[in-house]
């Protein structure tokens, strides 16, 4: 009797579990002064792992902030071109822009492109591994090559170079930040080194130091 009765259910043993689906929540976002409060208890009551976890998130939420503040005072987009919108990444929840903040420095980017395949790739790092490197080029504009070309700014020195048949690329050095803008042209209309200065030039580079400034 057992064995009929065990019989008559083995097919619904292997029928498929079904769980009825249910929308996620979304985390709400966490605001600086909670996750401070928070890292410091966690630092009193030796819990250190959730310390780190803590300063982690902090620098997602500053560097949130500062991604803002530096994208509202870029340089319009010139005569012919159009901004890129931006991607979302999670803004101040997001780990992989906290963990690219504390190894790679805090990165702004913003690109404009043009119908006829131009484009201006400008990017802000702060706290920049490059600063070192680049400071050598500065102090000493022959390791540049034929191809460099000191500028110099009220408050920051840049390096001008060709890049490749149809580009150019400015790097300026400002304190911890490395500010880049790379012109890549089309056979009709090469990027000139004059378009990039025009482009980057002391008025966008003062709005730009005013806010990392502060």
């Amino acid at each position: 009797m057992k064995t009929r009765t065990l019989s008559l259910f083995a097919p619904l043993l292997l029928l498929p579990i079904v769980f009825p689906q249910r929308r996620v929540k979304k985390a709400e976002p966490k605001d600086f002064e909670s996750v401070y409060a928070s890292v410091g208890k966690a630092w009193k009551e030796g819990r250190i792992a959730d310390c780190l976890k803590g300063i982690r998130q902090l620098n997602s939420i500053a560097t949130a902030r500062l991604k803002e503040k530096v994208l509202a005072v870029l340089p319009p987009a010139p005569e012919g071109f159009k901004v890129r919108p931006q991607r979302k990444l999670g803004g101040a929840n997001n780990p992989f822009l906290a963990g690219m903040a504390m190894g790679l420095g805090s990165q702004i980017e913003q690109t404009y492109f043009s119908k006829d395949g131009r484009s201006i790739k400008l990017t802000v790092v702060v706290n920049s591994p490059l600063v070192r490197m680049l400071k050598m080029f500065l102090n000493n504009p022959s390791m540049a090559g034929a191809k460099g070309e000191l500028i110099e700014y009220e408050g920051a020195k840049g390096m001008l170079s060709k890049e490749g048949r149809r580009g150019q690329k400015l790097q300026i050095l400002m304190d911890d930040t490395v500010i880049e803008c790379r012109y890549s042209g089309n056979a009709e209309k090469p990027a000139t080194g004059d378009a990039v200065l025009s482009f980057l030039n002391q008025e966008a580079l003062n709005k730009i130091m005013g806010v990392l400034k502060k």
